[in-house]
């Protein structure tokens, strides 16, 4: 009967590559946390139904037992570790949270704590998700960086910090603040052009890894500023002695920049096809149909004409 060791050593071996395994370059660094993650929680046994939900996804498997949490680092001869307890369904660990305040909630402090981080995780993409649902057609932040940056601040945060992960949602975009500044040796430079991986916590970072929450390891910082490649807003990362922040500005969608591009171009006072509005914003007639439909239901502009030769021009232009 193959084991839960085995099962994990071979699925590790056939989904990491050697950028995966050499950090993909960066210098990462481990500081204690919760005393080397060896704090032993003050419970006697911990319950792991959603960890054992994630790693039945990936490995198939039914229950965690403690060999199973041995090969994964979260108990040895003496108990668990302070990891394990981060993980259990039940989290004492008092600092392990989340205070979240959403536009969508109406500023509302929402409070996540006493659960699994991979729970934590959930609920706070899911205030997210009702913040900047995916059909969001004027501002969104993207997705990808907001999920990394929460996910950094839960791996690289300081669990000795008496502080909650800060997460504020805006219609202008989202903060995320972590308690607990860079280690010493480390720069802020380094650290905000993501040379350098501050792992305070490597054996929850391979968790994670393991479990497809994260990619490449030490990769974070990168992941954050590629979402932002193709717009003129970028986001923001504050260091200081008792706080790492990011702050991911809000853009516009392509709807919304292409409803700016027109109704500047029709200030010209001329009447445009969609095929020349095309050429002329640079957007393709696929986005512009459903920006004129809007500017259209707005009574902004005035259509000329039907099928592919109607004329587009602003509502008080028409005579």
């Amino acid at each position: 009967m193959t084991t839960f060791c085995q099962k994990l050593t071979l699925y590790v071996i056939l989904n990491t590559n050697l950028d995966a395994i050499a950090y993909s370059g960066c210098e990462c660094k481990e500081v204690g946390v919760l005393s080397n993650e060896q704090q032993a929680p003050s419970v006697i046994r911990l319950s792991f139904r959603i960890l054992e939900k994630h790693f039945k996804e990936v490995l198939d498997v039914e229950q965690l037992t403690d060999d199973s949490l041995k090969c994964l680092g979260l108990m040895d001869r003496q108990g668990y570790n302070s990891v394990a307890e981060l993980l259990s369904d039940d989290n004492e660990i008092p600092n392990a949270a989340f205070e979240v305040y959403s536009f969508a909630k109406g500023y509302k402090k929402s409070i996540v704590h006493r659960i699994s981080l991979l729970s934590q995780l959930d609920i706070v993409l899911g205030y997210f998700n009702e913040a900047y649902p995916i059909d969001a057609s004027v501002k969104y932040v993207p997705y990808e960086a907001f999920r990394e940056a929460i996910i950094n601040a839960m791996l690289y945060r300081d669990y000795h910090v008496e502080a909650p992960i800060i997460v504020d949602i805006t219609k202008d975009g989202a903060v995320i603040k972590t308690p607990g500044g860079l280690p010493e040796g480390i720069s802020n430079a380094d650290f905000i052009n993501g040379q350098v991986s501050i792992m305070r916590n490597i054996t929850l970072a391979e968790i994670f890894y393991k479990l497809k929450i994260i990619g490449r390891l030490g990769t974070g910082i990168n992941v954050i500023t590629d979402a932002y490649t193709e717009s003129a807003s970028k986001p923001t990362i504050v260091v200081d002695k008792s706080y790492i922040s990011f702050f991911l500005p809000a853009i516009k969608s392509d709807e919304a920049l292409a409803i700016n591009s027109i109704m500047n171009l029709l200030y010209d006072g001329r009447a445009y096809t969609i095929k020349e509005l095309s050429k002329k914003v640079g957007f393709p007639q696929s986005t512009l149909h459903t920006a004129l439909e809007s500017l259209e239901s707005q009574k902004k502009l005035s259509r000329v004409g039907t099928g592919r030769n109607a004329k587009y021009l602003r509502a008080y232009e028409q005579s």
